[in-house]
């Protein structure tokens, strides 16, 4: 039996990186270790002075070939890509724990880019991460509440501190038995009649578009059986009758309609979330400082997750149990405290569950023997809401669709007054038009991403290239509109967000295998679109988002926005690595070495850009603040002479493109204003000396901001409702990890350096 082809050598096997293949491969001579590979079959063997005419390319066994063509190894490694293959990774914690990440998440790209695979080492070796893993241990009952007064009414607000809610909080729903669901604990947290049926009506008005997943005449008749006839009397409930099981599931539903649509009030301007500030008399103003004064906590999600395990999904479930995991899911995927990773590491593990409860009811098939047209209609709501959530997370991060089309034939949704699950029939109208634009957005991503990710069939890369830049022209005439003044738009931003997310994901990866392979030439074509796409669209639409006072929207938007802002923030790094290090070897008082620095500059400004953008979105959304403080110790590393040093021996850290590819990309920068510029012209003396773009007074380094994610994350994950009081502070601001500030002379000191002993007086600008 003849010894499969080895494609790794012994040493990057055992560390599960990707290797080149080459002998020594570039991981070994950078680590001084001897290469070796196990099969009798040779890799590729360069002589030590990488003389392109002693390469030797072994003959590939028939067996392991995927690309059917007559060409040589090196044209298809060059001219096709297999994208899922190459660039999936899998985290091995130990012999029982894995993780997985597909080739558009953000690990992957870490693990995949030469430069910021030293960046990812670089924070282990500093363990930045400990201010994260301190969140698993901390007792919040033993941190101070913020002192920062906007601060103290969010944290109130997202955890709903009341006087009643600290009671009895270990008394949780255990719902083992219909006796044990302790009626009166769950009337001593549940708020009056009026908060309920005021966040009902709200549901169904500014949320359910969103998520049109409940049927608004059903779901009141079945809560007024639970709890009593709609009423906006300021009393409480005398009773909870859950008569039957079924009960429990739509019990459980309230719950999360009641968190959501209080949440929905909530915004990232602070001063907005107290209610003590609101002195209009309008309608709209006293129900909004009304409901502020009544929170809704989180144990009202942890409740409706004790009444969803109260069914078990393994066996055969009904509409009711499915529609409860739906909403719950569509919870997760948005709300603030509680959202799904940026490397969606586990979302699709309840949304295959989800997949496979819908299969099991027959809501792939298009509905023909149900009760009423109303209840088709919702199936088709149902289906299709699912659809896109298993859309939007395969395609963010590059894992397998779990709906498989073969087996789908329900119709999009039809308007129908006759069919409608509104009582507000105009609403339902706009709904069904805008799921119906929508879903053909995504099936135009879905179309890319289905070409792009194949395990096996490598694509060609001109005709990927060819498709992305169509993909391209359609989402940049969508997001041109860049105000949320309806339903439509704040479907479509997310969608056309999603959109340019895979398109940098695709080129990014692209300009990695080119690097790979020493071509970048090719290479430039890649990152070029990268750095175009981020300067002259994605932080325009970015700050216009940043203004929106549309919270049910932003809350929605959110979750493309955290992909989105860490994978610019990252092809924005790896450039900015490369730069800084060709900075340090470039010849002495050369042109390509001013036009460096300048590069060097806009890609840090940049940088900045989005984080000064993000520390807005970091005080409401707990992963925006979590990226926002590590993308912040990522720029101080790029400017990092300890981090720099290893890296100035390896040819794949530097910046390899040509003195005129350069400049084209310094023309994104210095003309995005859309006034034209002359790199010749601009004036290096001025431009260092410029100040950092303006950080907000709410950005990430705030002791407040760290103290209140403290808080939200251990209540959040204990399923305990923090109290309106705290013990004395034991957490002083020395225990937190601090972030380096942004100091001018800290990174003008880099480029004075540099730049003192690349030019003279004389010199500049000559």
């Amino acid at each position: 039996m003849s010894l499969r082809q080895v494609t790794v050598c012994e040493n990057c096997r055992t560390r599960k990186v990707k290797c080149d293949r080459l002998m020594p491969c570039a991981g070994c001579k950078r680590s001084k270790k001897q290469c070796t590979y196990r099969s009798t079959k040779r890799p590729l063997e360069v002589d030590i002075n990488n003389n392109a005419d002693s390469i030797k390319i072994p003959r590939l066994s028939n067996s392991i070939s995927v690309i059917s063509s007559s060409r040589s190894n090196e044209i298809d490694n060059m001219g096709h890509i297999n994208i899922y293959k190459d660039f999936y990774h899998v985290y091995v914690k130990s012999s029982t724990v894995r993780s997985c990440f597909g080739p558009f998440s953000w690990v992957s790209f870490m693990k995949s880019d030469s430069a910021l695979k030293h960046v990812w080492d670089y924070i282990d070796l500093l363990g930045v991460n400990n201010l994260f893993k301190a969140m698993e241990g901390v007792d919040p009952n033993t941190i101070q509440y913020p002192n920062s007064k906007q601060h103290q009414y969010l944290t109130g607000a997202i955890l709903g501190a009341t006087d009643r809610a600290g009671e009895n909080s270990s008394n949780l729903l255990s719902l083992e038995t219909q006796q044990e669901l302790s009626e009166s604990y769950i009337l001593s947290i549940f708020p009056t009649r009026k908060v309920v049926w005021a966040l009902i009506r709200r549901f169904f008005k500014i949320v359910y578009p969103y998520m049109p997943i409940i049927d608004e005449r059903d779901f009141k008749s079945q809560i007024s059986n639970i709890l009593d006839e709609e009423s906006l009397e300021n009393i409480p409930f005398s009773s909870i009758q859950i008569k039957d099981k079924i009960d429990l599931a739509n019990f459980g539903i309230l719950l999360v309609i009641l968190r959501i649509s209080y949440i929905s009030y909530l915004s990232t301007e602070l001063g907005l979330n107290d209610p003590t500030l609101i002195i209009s008399k309008d309608s709209k103003s006293l129900d909004r400082k009304f409901i502020l004064e009544n929170p809704i906590s989180l144990e009202f999600v942890s409740l409706s997750q004790k009444c969803l395990e109260r069914f078990d999904m393994f066996e055969r479930s009904s509409i009711i149990v499915f529609q409860l995991a739906l909403l719950l899911r569509t919870y997760r995927h948005l709300a603030p405290e509680q959202g799904d990773t940026p490397d969606g590491a586990y979302a699709q593990i309840f949304t295959s569950t989800l997949v496979s409860m819908a299969n099991n009811l027959g809501l792939n098939r298009e509905p023909s023997e149900s009760e009423s047209s109303e209840q088709d209609n919702l199936f088709r709501k149902l289906i299709f809401h699912l659809k896109e959530l298993d859309s939007f997370e395969s395609v963010s991060y590059g894992t397998p669709t779990c709906f498989n089309l073969r087996f789908f034939d329900v119709k999009q949704p039809e308007f129908d007054a006759v069919t409608s699950n509104l009582i507000d029939i105009q609403l339902e109208r706009e709904v069904i038009s805008t799921y119906t634009k929508v879903s053909s957005i995504y099936e135009s991503l879905i179309a890319i991403y289905d070409l792009a990710i194949n395990i096996n069939s490598p694509i060609s890369i001109d005709s990927l290239s060819t498709e992305l830049q169509k993909l391209t022209s359609e989402l940049l005439l969508i997001t041109a509109n860049s105000n949320i003044t309806s339903l439509e738009n704040a479907l479509e931003k997310k969608s056309s967000l999603l959109g340019l997310h895979l398109i940098l994901s695709i080129n990014s990866l692209i300009f990695v295998h080119y690097e790979d392979n020493n071509d970048s030439t090719k290479g430039f074509k890649f990152m070029y679109e990268c750095m175009k796409l981020i300067k002259s669209t994605i932080i325009p639409n970015l700050l216009n988002l940043r203004d929106s006072t549309d919270n049910m929207a932003i809350m929605t938007i959110v979750p493309i926005l955290k992909t989105l802002y860490l994978k610019s923030f990252l092809i924005l790094s790896t450039m900015l690595i490369r730069t800084n290090i060709s900075i340090q070897k470039e010849e002495k008082g050369s042109e390509r070495s001013r036009n460096l620095i300048l590069l060097s500059i806009a890609l840090r400004n940049s940088c900045i850009e989005l984080l000064e953008i993000f520390s807005i979105f970091g005080t409401r959304y707990y992963y925006l603040w979590r990226i926002n403080r590590g993308c912040n110790e990522v720029l101080k590393i790029c400017f990092s002479k300890n981090f720099h040093q290893p890296l100035k021996e390896d040819p794949n850290c530097a910046l390899n493109f040509s003195t005129s590819e350069v400049k084209e990309i310094l023309m994104i920068f210095y003309n995005s204003l859309g006034k034209e510029t002359e790199i010749e012209t601009i004036d290096i003396n001025s431009v260092i000396s410029a100040e950092i773009p303006e950080i907000s007074n709410n950005y990430i380094s705030g002791l407040d901001l760290n103290r209140f994610w403290y808080i939200i994350k251990r209540n959040s994950r204990s399923n305990k409702v923090g109290k309106s009081t705290t013990s004395e502070i034991t957490l002083s601001p020395s225990d937190f990890v601090q972030e380096s500030s942004f100091d001018l002379e800290y990174f003008n000191g880099f480029y004075n350096e540099f730049y003192n002993n690349l030019f003279s007086t004389s010199e500049i600008l000559q």
